[in-house]
């Protein structure tokens, strides 16, 4: 009787979570090879008027670099999770990925579950649950916005690939770095919208605009997409919902 549901849940987790998980250790992209003993013909000419001893040192720093970018670059392609290219245990860190989308996709599982029940035994009606929820989300959201507003990251490169810069004093070693910062968000919609004229922006009005246009649609699209799924669980079952 159960056999097309646990059809549909082996095929979401074979396909949906295992694609993902192996792609996750897939090589994404060719970073392109640097020679390093390749030196462009107009720099070696250029410093044959140097000491040998620091041309040496400056061919040798440019061999450096390429073989120094030729190993970030092949790491950037080795996976697909390329804010953490700092970080030389990244597989445990996709494996802790892993485990955190089966645990947040059960938490889920059981969410429906729980409305399920809640709905067709209880006689809590749908219109009653989206409210409670989105009461809940937003005191949620407001709270994370406060800490990720309020409290700075570390001051290290590591943090700097996930954390905007929000205080900046013309020295990158100076500057502020956030998790994410509303009132950093609202200068940057100002100065997408009035872009001084050597701005690299000012171009861009029409990007924040629409960005601003489709932040409202898809607060309208998650409302209505709740209210179906609650409806499926109501006037069908939990695992149409999986469908």
């Amino acid at each position: 009787m159960y056999s097309h549901q646990k059809l549909s849940f082996d095929i979401i987790l074979l396909l949906s979570f295992g694609t993902n998980f192996i792609s996750s250790f897939l090589k994404q992209c060719e970073y392109p090879y640097q020679d390093p003993n390749e030196i462009d013909e107009s720099f070696l000419n250029k410093t044959k008027i140097f000491p040998s001893k620091i041309r040496e040192s400056l061919i040798k720093a440019i061999s450096d670099s390429a073989i120094k970018q030729n190993e970030q670059g092949n790491r950037e392609c080795s996976n697909k999770y390329n804010v953490f290219l700092l970080d030389n245990n990244i597989v445990y860190f996709i494996i802790l990925d892993a485990f955190g989308y089966l645990i947040a996709l059960l938490l889920k599982s059981y969410s429906a579950v729980k409305l399920n029940s809640f709905i067709n035994q209880n006689f809590i009606s749908i219109d009653l649950i989206i409210t409670l929820l989105g009461i809940f989300g937003l005191i949620l959201n407001i709270i994370l916005l406060f800490i990720s507003s309020l409290i700075p990251c570390e001051k290290d490169n590591y943090y700097r690939h996930f954390c905007s810069s929000v205080k900046e004093n013309g020295n990158n070693e100076g500057n502020t770095y956030y998790l994410d910062n509303f009132l950093y968000y609202i200068v940057n919609i100002r100065d997408d919208l009035y872009p001084k004229d050597n701005d690299y922006r000012a171009q861009r009005p029409k990007d924040i605009i629409l960005e601003i246009i489709f932040s409202f649609l898809m607060s309208v699209f998650g409302f209505y997409k709740m209210r179906f799924d609650l409806s499926i669980i109501k006037e069908l079952g939990v695992f149409h919902l999986l469908i």
